[in-house]
């Protein structure tokens, strides 16, 4: 789905547009992202496709999101289509321990893949994905690809009964941007994934770039993560710049690939 605006549009022109749902805008803005502008959700959003997608008797299913999450909650929901068990979801659960493809197999079913919160939590984009073949073969993948997992038995997905209007979800988050959730009605193969992974390498170079010339002159790389904040700190002050948001997430980021023991206790310690 393309960003514009409020609503997100379907770029495959099948009319599947996205829109903010009603008293949930407060929070929400548009931030560079890697292909144009990407949505901050900043607060507890709601994004509805109203009655679709239809999902029943495929036998397969992909799922593909461009994230740059800020904190985790136990769950934070890349896309959802809830109608009991005939559920479909691909989202972060568990505080961002684990990258979760649900679906109805045979009787819904959640196939999740482990991963460490803090690998994601460094003010970068990352690119994940799942995806379903039908048979007995789920796969997940996190930054192209770090993590798989295995579904059970083969049978076609089912997302909602017959007759049923039910409304499905992208982007119901706490504290991310999030620039391209997709998804499409084949499977995956590490290959496409990958060559989604490097569709964004432009995007990601110019972020790095931009990234490069905020710490020139104010980075200091100091013998621990409070002496490398604090030695930035003190060089800002003294050039007078501004400490703006994306300054600090430059800092942070390059911190913690420095400090990854002390980053890591840090964020341990202050998550709750």
């Amino acid at each position: 789905m393309k960003p514009s605006g409020d609503i997100c549009i379907d770029a495959s022109g099948n009319g599947h547009e996205a829109s903010l749902e009603p008293g949930r805008r407060e929070g929400l803005h548009r931030v560079e992202g890697l292909f144009g502008s990407a949505l901050s959700l900043s607060g507890r959003h709601l994004l509805r496709v109203p009655a679709r997608p239809d999902f029943r008797g495929r036998q397969q299913l992909s799922f593909s999101a461009w994230v740059k999450p800020a904190s985790f909650e136990r769950y934070n929901e890349i896309f959802r289509k809830e109608d009991g068990e005939q559920r479909v979801l691909f989202s972060f659960q568990e505080n961002g321990t684990v990258l979760s493809l649900g679906l109805n197999v045979g009787g819904y079913v959640e196939c999740d893949a482990k991963m460490d919160p803090l690998d994601v939590l460094d003010g970068q984009w990352h690119h994940c994905a799942a995806t379903f073949d039908g048979g007995g073969c789920g796969c997940i993948w996190m930054v192209a690809p770090s993590a798989n997992s295995s579904a059970p038995a083969p049978s076609p997905l089912a997302a909602r009964r017959p007759g049923a209007s039910v409304p499905s979800t992208a982007a119901s988050v706490s504290r991310a941007h999030w620039m391209t959730c997709a998804f499409t009605l084949q499977a995956l193969t590490k290959a496409d994934v990958l060559s989604l992974y490097r569709s964004g390498q432009v995007g990601l170079e110019r972020f790095a770039r931009d990234q490069e010339e905020r710490l020139s002159g104010i980075y200091v790389s100091g013998t621990s993560l409070a002496e490398t904040l604090a030695g930035s700190r003190a060089k800002l002050l003294e050039q007078r710049r501004s400490a703006d948001l994306k300054t600090v997430a430059a800092v942070v980021a390059r911190a913690k690939q420095r400090h990854p023991q002390d980053y890591g206790d840090f964020i341990r310690l202050t998550r709750h």
